[in-house]
């Protein structure tokens, strides 16, 4: 019962945290969608205006007008073409991601600030499952293969069976995780000292609170930050179209005096 307990507890602080990730992302993802749908009615219903008003009064387009008047064109004039384009890419792409799914995981991990995110939580789960096998007595190489399920990443899995093969080889268990160099070295340091105490149970239970805290403040620091950046992003796009999209005509009536 003990054992079931500790098992829902980690699960529920697990879930707290995804959670509080998906709170995180929600605003800069939606910013993102609402841009680009945005950005795209202007491409298609807006730029033509401006556009054939260009081409009536012969006006000369700076290089920035030019590209977004040119991509509006092939957008309206050409969407038989750049849709069927799309679908297949994504549908390429997907795929692609399939058949490579140990590459784009690999990948994934290297992302900037997501990476380390994916990698926190990712050996938290494992460390927390691994924790409540070895405390209710479940032999090493057993506790290893099940907590290997809590991991949804082949990279890091494919590590976690290294750590196997080193057990059964009478080999340091922690080694492979070293040797990976992508795992917080503090950890990494945390779990050689519970290999050679033999108190593995209890440095992995510090190393669970260690990674969930730092998920918290990265997590927390994500939120706080990615806000304004998507907020600044989205307004110099909204100024750079405004600007590409204005200052021929504003060129074009302070020319009129002299066009008298």
């Amino acid at each position: 019962v003990e054992a079931l307990n500790n098992i829902a507890d980690d699960y529920d602080a697990d879930e707290e945290l995804a959670d509080k990730m998906s709170r995180a992302m929600a605003y800069p993802i939606l910013t993102v969608v609402i841009a680009a749908a945005v950005f795209f009615v202007v491409l298609v219903f807006v730029v033509p205006t401006f556009s054939r008003a260009y081409e009536a009064h012969s006006m000369s387009l700076p290089f920035v007008t030019s590209i977004l008047v040119g991509l509006s064109h092939f957008i309206t004039g050409y969407w038989w073409l750049w849709i069927p384009l799309l679908a297949l890419g994504v549908y390429a792409l997907r795929r692609r991601i399939v058949s490579n799914v140990h590459y784009f995981d690999g990948l994934v991990l290297r992302i900037p600030v997501i990476g380390p995110i994916l990698i926190m939580g990712s050996l938290a789960r494992f460390a927390s499952t691994l924790k409540v096998l070895l405390t209710n007595g479940v032999p090493i190489l057993r506790s290893l293969e099940l907590a290997r399920g809590a991991v949804n990443n082949t990279v890091i899995e494919d590590v976690i069976r290294r750590m196997e093969k080193n057990v059964e080889a009478g080999k340091s268990l922690v080694q492979p995780m070293a040797e990976a160099g992508f795992f917080p070295p503090i950890v990494v340091d945390m779990l050689f000292v519970g290999e050679e105490s033999a108190k593995l149970p209890f440095v992995l239970e510090h190393v669970v609170k260690t990674l969930r805290l730092q998920l918290e403040r990265t997590i927390g620091r994500l939120s706080l930050t990615l806000g304004p950046v998507m907020t600044l992003i989205v307004g110099g796009l909204v100024l750079l179209i405004s600007l590409s999209l204005f200052i021929p005509y504003f060129d074009f009536l302070s020319a009129l005096p002299d066009m008298r």
